[in-house]
């Protein structure tokens, strides 16, 4: 015996209407697992540039207070501060490029916009159901023999 749509029992229509319900949730949040997995990768990113940045930051002072107190020292006797200082700007010269790097990757993490929207789709085509579950009711109900396209 064929199970079509017009031989199915209301108990049936709204099992299958609640398994498609359940399997398009679980379609939207595999979406939104996925946009903020990539979000996550991005950021994680940024926050190791940042942290190769602040490293090199604390290298650069390091390298400027050497240099300072070499330069206070040359003044006395030799010229040994240049070299150090020359390391500190191009240390300085990294952290810059680092930085902006890593700004550009913190730039583009998003949240799950799709998904999102996705959600936001649903809820109002779930929203719009009831009219459409009573006229299945109306056409489904034993008592209501009439043809399917008239109603009262």
């Amino acid at each position: 015996m064929s199970n079509s749509n017009g031989d199915r029992s209301i108990g049936q229509l709204f099992a299958s209407i609640m398994e498609d319900i359940s399997s398009l949730i679980r379609g939207e949040i595999a979406l939104a697992k996925a946009e903020v997995r990539k979000s996550a990768q991005m950021a994680a990113r940024g926050a190791g540039l940042i942290g190769g940045a602040i490293f090199l930051a604390t290298l650069c002072f390091i390298f400027l207070l050497v240099a300072l107190s070499y330069a206070i020292a040359g003044a006395l006797n030799g010229r040994v501060w240049a070299g150090f200082l020359i390391v500190a700007l191009l240390l300085l010269l990294i952290t810059a490029i680092m930085g902006y790097f890593a700004k550009r990757h913190f730039d583009q993490v998003k949240g799950p916009e799709r998904a999102q929207a996705q959600n936001e789709a649903t809820l109002n085509t779930l929203r719009a159901m009831p009219d459409k579950f009573v006229d299945a009711f109306e056409r489904a109900m034993p008592e209501n023999k009439e043809s399917p396209g008239s109603r009262s």
